[in-house]
């Protein structure tokens, strides 16, 4: 983007090449705190993924910082989910407080939609079909 200066375009661009478990990935994450704003979101993400892994799915949880959705809806975290067998999201979505803003309501609001169609290749797959 041209309103990010060149060090906060370096940050991003590193950002973007870390990827993993949460064990490898949530130690490495402090680098990336280069003011109060970045601070609070790598503070948020650490806690929300160390309440999953509380729940006892850290197995289940693959960090990928180059997987994006489309930042101009969401204005916080924002995810992918994926299925061993294919090749694509099967549920995308994220945190978008502005959209409830601009539809005049005071909340915050985090969603997700399902591909149905993507999962059902999936079975398809398994009975023989293509």
């Amino acid at each position: 983007r041209e309103d990010l200066s060149d060090s906060q375009t370096e940050v991003l661009q590193k950002l973007a090449t870390v990827y993993g478990a949460p064990s490898k990935v949530l130690n490495n994450l402090k680098a990336f705190s280069i003011n109060k704003e970045t601070e609070l979101a790598v503070n948020r993400f650490i806690s929300i993924i160390n309440n999953l892994i509380k729940m006892g799915v850290e197995d289940k949880i693959f960090i990928d910082f180059s997987v994006v959705n489309d930042m101009k809806y969401y204005n916080g975290i924002a995810f992918k989910g994926f299925v061993e067998g294919i090749p694509v999201s099967v549920i995308s979505g994220g945190q978008y407080d502005k959209l409830m803003n601009k539809m005049g309501k005071k909340s915050k609001a985090v969603g997700f939609a399902v591909y149905l169609d993507e999962i059902s290749k999936l079975s398809n797959t398994y009975k023989g079909e293509e």
